[in-house]
């Protein structure tokens, strides 16, 4: 399949969909952009639709995510930890 000369619409951050005309959809994804930590704290978050969209006739939800290592989350928890306690004035809240 050529995809030169395709238009991809965004559909959410960080995620562009094409659908061709025999219905078949391509979503294009950057795995070198982060978005943002996930709440847990455990994985960045690269690509979301934001939960499930209409698209083409049916329902899509996309979320693509990196999982950490579990150094680099104790390191942004100890990172966290640091500027709760300068924000509290030297307690940890």
């Amino acid at each position: 399949m050529d995809i030169k000369g395709m238009k991809f619409q965004p559909v959410g951050e960080n995620v562009l969909a094409h659908v061709t005309d025999e219905g078949i959809m391509l979503l294009a994804i950057s795995t070198k952009q982060t978005l943002r930590v996930s709440q847990s704290g455990k994985s960045d978050t690269v690509a979301t639709t934001g939960g499930n969209i209409p698209l083409a006739g049916v329902k899509v939800g996309v979320n693509v995510y990196r999982p950490l290592d579990p150094i680099t989350i104790a390191r942004r928890a100890a990172v966290a930890s640091d500027a709760a306690k300068q924000a509290t004035g030297g307690s940890a809240a």
